[in-house]
This record gives structure tokens, sequence and C-alpha cells, in this order.
């Protein structure tokens, strides 16, 4: 083989690289197509979480809205004793649940009332005609007596009250996804008109009494607070977007913090983010669109998660179940 001809193998070679060097290269203004993240497991969901795990969050969740109704439920039967019990105890312990930071914790109640003693609670006594505070005619003792309250049948009725709240739960979860689903397939493209977000903005009221329910709400806006917690971290680890981080978390956990809980309204969020025109945010191009069409995503994968988890909701409260029946059979295995 003469010299001549290896070098002109060596120049073919170099013009092939070059070649497929320039037809993979992004045209510039243009952005290329993001590979697909694939999400679906809950190991992935925790990680991208951070220190709130999707399931660890949505069983506090369940355990708080468990509470909430055994108490609502004590005073429409008018017991109040077992009302003021409950609402002190829970009271105290979610104050050192929140010191300790510890997420999926909370159902740890049900045994420490298990474990807890009978205690005499004062019920006082409700008056026709009560007089101000301030008024000096008022009786300094309005009466009352005092009911004695187990904490550990208060404790068998949450777990009963927490296994049927999961079954509704997971009664909702086909129409919340659905409604994402929408949500995923009905925000605007990037060559909608104005006018267009204007009428998904008008819409909100009909979407808002689609999610009359409280239970609706409530789990519609966790998933979509854990979904931004999952943006906001990975916009965090990207020091170029740290301006585009800053307004997003302003805008999803502050302006529209309340619309992320169980009195406010997601979609309102989505409609307001929606109806926002395109801006820049530290040199970065920001589709609000696109936001909004990442959020219902993600909602949808930690919805789904949290519906295998609530599936699973009386299973999370046998050992309970089980301290109980050793309770009351006089077993110890310890032995």
């Amino acid at each position: 083989m003469t010299k001549s001809t290896t070098a002109a193998q060596t120049v073919m070679l170099i013009t092939s690289m070059l070649q497929t060097a320039n037809s993979l290269m992004v045209p510039l203004g243009h952005t290329a197509a993001r590979p697909a993240k694939l999400r679906s497991s809950a190991l992935q969901l925790a990680l991208e979480g951070g220190s709130e795990p999707v399931v660890l969050v949505s069983r506090d969740v369940l355990m708080e809205r468990t509470v909430e109704q055994q108490i609502s439920a004590f005073g429409t039967v008018h017991d109040s004793a077992k009302k003021q019990y409950l609402y002190a105890e829970w009271t105290v312990f979610t104050q050192r649940a929140r010191q300790e930071q510890n997420p999926g914790t909370m159902i740890n109640f049900i045994g420490d009332l298990q474990r807890a003693e009978t205690t005499s609670i004062f019920v006082p006594q409700k008056a026709f005609r009560q007089l101000s505070p301030g008024n000096p005619y008022a009786a300094q003792d309005p009466g009352g007596h005092h009911e004695e309250v187990q904490p550990a049948q208060i404790a068998l009725r949450l777990i009963s009250c927490r296994a049927q709240l999961a079954e509704y739960w997971v009664e909702l979860m086909p129409s919340l996804l659905q409604l994402t689903m929408a949500g995923v397939t009905d925000v605007p493209t990037n060559e909608a008109t104005t006018a267009n977000a204007t009428a998904a903005a008008s819409s909100v009221a009909a979407v808002d009494a689609t999610l009359h329910s409280y239970d609706r709400q409530l789990l519609f806006g966790i998933a979509t607070k854990l979904a931004a917690r999952q943006i906001l971290k990975e916009l965090s680890l990207r020091p170029s977007c740290e301006h585009m981080h800053d307004w997003l978390k302003s805008y999803l956990l502050v302006q529209h913090g309340n619309d992320l809980t169980a009195l406010g309204s997601v979609e309102r969020l989505h409609a307001n983010l929606v109806a926002q025109p395109i801006c820049i945010r530290g040199g970065a191009i920001v589709d609000p669109q696109d936001i909004s069409l990442e959020l219902f995503q993600r909602s949808i994968e930690i919805l789904e998660c949290m519906e295998k988890d609530l599936r699973d909701a009386p299973e999370q409260t046998a050992q309970f179940t089980a301290g109980f029946l050793e309770s009351c059979l006089g077993l110890d295995f310890d032995l």
C-alpha cells in the first residue's frame, strides 16, 4: 500500500467523521428533544421527592384526615369527653412530630393511644344562656362532670376509620386520574393564541365545581405539591436555573400555596399558570404551558403510587391490631 493511498483513506475518514458530527449538531435557536424519563417506580419517586417520599407523605395525610373525621364524629354524637381528649392528644403528638420532621410516623399515634391509660376528662355543663366572660353576674363555676375515657377504644375507632377512609380514597382515584389526564391533553400547545389561555382561565369556575369534594381536592393538592417539589429539586441541582427555580418556587408554593390545600383549587393554579405569557428567566426561555404539562404528568405518577399504597392501608395497622389481640388474650411472646 503506497503512501498516497494511505493519505487518501485518512482524508476520507476525517471527512466522514465531520459529516456525522454536523448531522448530530442542533441548529442555532432550537432545542434538542429531551429523552423521556421513566419515573413509574416508587423508588424513583422517593428519590426525586427528596426528603419526602410519596408513600410516607400519603400515609401521614391519611392519618391526619382520619383523626379529623373521628373528632368530627365524636362531635356529631355529642361525645364531648372523647372529642376533647382526642383533640388534645393529637395536638401534642403533631407538635412533637413536626419538630422531629420524620415523614411516615403519624400512624404511631395509634400505638400511643393503645398504650395510654384510662383518663378522666372534665366536661363543663352547657347553660342555655351564657353571659360574657367579663360580666360580673356570670357564674364563676358553670358546673360539669367527669367522664372516663379509654384511649384503647379510641385507637380501635381510628383503625376502623382509617381503613374506611383509605377505601374511599381508592374509589376517588379513577376520577382524579381521569381529570389529571384530561389536563395533560387539554394544555394548549406553543402555537396556541392568548385567547385560548384566557378561555382556560374563564373555565376555572366550572372545573372548581367538578372538584367540589373536600377529599378530592386534598388528594389532588398533595399530588401537585409533591410534583412541584420534585421539579424544584431538579432545578436546584442546576446553577444555571437559579432564577427559574426562585420564580417557580414563589409562584407554586407561595402565591398559589393555598390552592395546594384542601380548601384551594389546583385547577385554578393551572389555569393561571397557562394564562401567563412566555417569559425569560435567567437568560432561558420559560413556557408556563410546559410547566403545567410537567406538573400534570408527574401528578399522574404520584396518584398512581398513592393508590397502590392505599390499597395496603389495612396491613399497615396490623401490628397495632395484633397488640390488641395480645392484650385481650393475655399473651406474651417475649417469654
